[in-house]
């Protein structure tokens, strides 16, 4: 995640807002090459959230995510 400065929960939701990835403490990075990040199944949202929210949160893949 370049130029983040803090590490990240990161959650990948589909068309149907089910969680169909979760990424937990995804490291900041200052380098011109970082980690890449993303889901092999089809995505339609991604949420990023502090470190430690899926875990505080018990989210997990197959969860369904209310958007308002």
């Amino acid at each position: 995640m370049k130029n983040m400065l803090i590490s990240l929960d990161i959650i990948f939701f589909d068309s149907k807002k089910k969680v169909v990835k979760v990424v937990e403490a995804a490291n900041p990075c200052g380098a011109d090459k970082c980690d890449a990040y993303s889901s092999d199944a089809p995505v339609m949202y991604v949420l990023e959230v502090p470190v430690g929210f899926v875990k505080a949160n018990k989210v997990k893949i197959g969860d369904t995510a209310e958007i308002k």
